[in-house]
C-alpha cells in the first residue's frame, strides 16, 4: 500500500523514495501511527522503534508542518501575538491531548503485546547520535553483546563524521516552544 497525500509526496520529491510506503517487503517505515495520518492503516511488525520527542517542541513543528504543508517552513515566529493567540491556544490544548492520547497508546502496547518497542529521545539522536543509533541497531539486529566492532559500528561512525546530510533541511529541534513561554513569562 502507498499512502498518497501531500506531505508524504512532498519527502518523495525531496529524495526520501520510501516515505508513505507500507508493505511486507519494505524495511521500515516511518509513521506517526496511530494518530496523525488519517490513512494509517494497521499492518504487522516485527520490531517497534518509537522515538519520543519534547511534546512542548512537537506542538510549535507540528503547527508549522500543519499551517504550511512542508516539514521545512515556519510561517510564523510569533505565536503569541494578538493575530494568533487565540487560534494557537485552541491548536495547543488540542495537541497536548493527542499527545498524552499518543503515548498511553504505546504504553498499554509495552503491556499487552511480545512486539518488542525500542523507546528513544529524538533530543538525544540529535545531541549524542552514536551512543543512541548504537542501541538502535544493537536492538535491530538482535546483537545482545553489542555491535563493537562490526561494519554497522563503523558506518554509524563514518556517517558522523561527515556531518549532517539532510535530503531537506528540517527546523530546528528545541526551543521552539520555549520562545513563546519565555515571551509570555515577560508580559
Amino acid at each position: 500500500m502507498f499512502m498518497k497525500f501531500t506531505l508524504n509526496t512532498t519527502l518523495q520529491f525531496s529524495g526520501f523514495k520510501g516515505e508513505g510506503i507500507v508493505k511486507d517487503n519494505v524495511w521500515s517505515n516511518k509513521t506517526h501511527f496511530p494518530f496523525r495520518t488519517p490513512m494509517d492503516r494497521k499492518y504487522d511488525s516485527k520490531l517497534i522503534i518509537l522515538a519520543v520527542r519534547n511534546p512542548l517542541d512537537v506542538a510549535v513543528s507540528f503547527f508549522n508542518l500543519v499551517s504550511s504543508g512542508t516539514h521545512t517552513k515556519t510561517i510564523r515566529e510569533d505565536l503569541t501575538g494578538e493575530a494568533m493567540v487565540g487560534f494557537w491556544n485552541d491548536f495547543f490544548e488540542s495537541e497536548v491531548r493527542m499527545w498524552v492520547e499518543w503515548h498511553d497508546f504505546w504504553l498499554q502496547k509495552v503491556k499487552e503485546q511480545s512486539i518488542p518497542i525500542f523507546f528513544f529521545r529524538f533530543e538525544d539522536l540529535l545531541v549524542q547520535p552514536e551512543p543512541v543509533l548504537k542501541d538502535m541497531f544493537q536492538f535491530i539486529l538482535g546483537q545482545e553483546k553489542g555491535i563493537g566492532g562490526t561494519i554497522i559500528e563503523q558506518r554509524i561512525q563514518d556517517v558522523i563524521k561527515t556531518g549532517k546530510n539532510f535530503l531537506y533541511r528540517p527546523r530546528s529541534a528545541g526551543g521552539g516552544f520555549h520562545k513563546h513561554v519565555n515571551k509570555l513569562s515577560k508580559e
